[in-house]
């Protein structure tokens, strides 16, 4: 697989020169400036898999940089932020006006020779922070996916052990879960169901989760991102009554009549296709745990470190495909993210329960 390329964004030209060293040394394809006019020029004419934008920049630059990113060519922003507790702020403000694929990180000292961050990656060894690169990346070895499909396949291969038991379900989250839970289904021969949860969005940015509601009235809520964002009682109050009522024409309209799997005494494997806050895997697992399942796998192609250790304190057990260390979107990791719509689910659905029995 050829080299990912990033747009490396600094204010200071050392710093650069620091910063593009040991992304190189990563293996990475860097394209260096120290303009924000010349970054946004470069978006217009090159393709890049990512970009870093340095802390020291206005504001306003890097609200305009990343919401030509995303624009211009869906690309994954990562905001750095400096050492200051104060300096997030501007950054998380701008992920709020910004769609999904735009992140927050603190750069920190660099640690035999490599820069470290906090946040959604990698922990380190002897810092309280985390490594945003490994000179070694296992990862390269099966990201990109080409889609769902094979990101399940993939996945499947991890959990062989549950293949053909009589005990397991698969469970996946509509709607982009329910293609990677059908191939997954589909190589460990086991029933296939859907287990509906709906995002809640923030109030300026649909797309930014602040927490999930899933069947059974389970609501959870990414609280650093409420305060941060200033997100009042009834801003949130009017997001979830809107995202109940979502929720319940997803039960109806999936299903096509058929009841839900019983899922007491089952072990169940709850699939995504990948992980960004979290928040709707959390509303789901105890949503499970209501139903009394006697365990809950949850299985992703894709995460970041940090999403999977929140998540391994709610589930029985984690299985993940690649935890990458610069995860900046789940769509990053895919060649073909194509959006996956109610007739697609409906239809997988159909052909699973046309193959493999229902559990009982």
């Amino acid at each position: 697989m050829s080299e990912r390329r990033i747009l490396c964004v600094s204010f200071d030209r050392t710093v650069s020169e620091n910063r593009c060293a040991t992304l190189k040394e990563a293996g990475y394809d860097v394209t260096p400036t120290t303009s924000v006019k010349e970054a946004s020029e470069l978006l217009s004419r090159e393709r890049f898999d990512a970009v870093i934008v340095g802390h020291r920049f206005p504001a306003e630059e890097k609200y305009v940089l990343a919401v030509e990113a995303e624009e211009k060519s869906n690309t994954p922003v990562l905001l750095v932020c400096g050492a200051a507790r104060d300096s997030e702020r501007p950054s998380i403000r701008i992920r709020g006006q910004c769609g999904s694929s735009v992140r927050v990180g603190r750069v920190v000292p660099r640690c035999g020779g490599r820069s470290v961050a906090n946040g959604s990656l990698r922990p380190h060894a002897r810092e309280g922070g985390a490594m945003l690169f490994r000179k070694e990346d296992e990862d390269l070895e099966v990201l990109p996916f080409a889609d769902r499909a094979e990101a399940g396949r993939v996945l499947a291969s991890k959990l062989s052990a549950y293949t053909g038991r009589d005990d397991v379900i698969v469970l996946g989250l509509p709607r982009g879960g329910v293609p990677v839970a059908s191939a997954v289904a589909g190589a460990l021969h086991v029933p296939l169901d859907v287990f509906a949860v709906s995002k809640l969005g923030t109030p300026w940015n649909r797309e930014l989760a602040m927490g999930a509601v899933a069947e059974g009235g389970v609501q959870v809520l990414d609280l650093s991102i409420v305060k941060e964002l200033c997100v009042s009682e009834k801003d949130i109050q009017e997001v979830a009554a809107a995202a109940r009522k979502e929720l319940e024409y997803r039960q109806e309209s999936y299903r096509g009549g058929r009841r839900p799997l019983e899922l007491a005494e089952k072990t169940i494997i709850l699939v995504d296709d990948g992980i960004a806050t979290g928040c709707s895997i959390l509303a789901a697992v105890a949503a499970i745990r209501r139903r009394k399942a006697a365990r809950v796998v949850v299985a992703v192609p894709v995460a970041p470190a940090s999403g999977c250790r929140a998540i391994r304190m709610e589930a029985d057990e984690v299985i993940s495909g690649a935890e990458p260390e610069l995860f900046l979107a789940v769509s990053q990791w895919y060649q073909d993210f194509s959006q996956i719509s109610d007739e697609d689910v409906r239809s997988l659905l159909d052909r699973s329960a046309a193959s493999i029995p229902r559990a009982a």
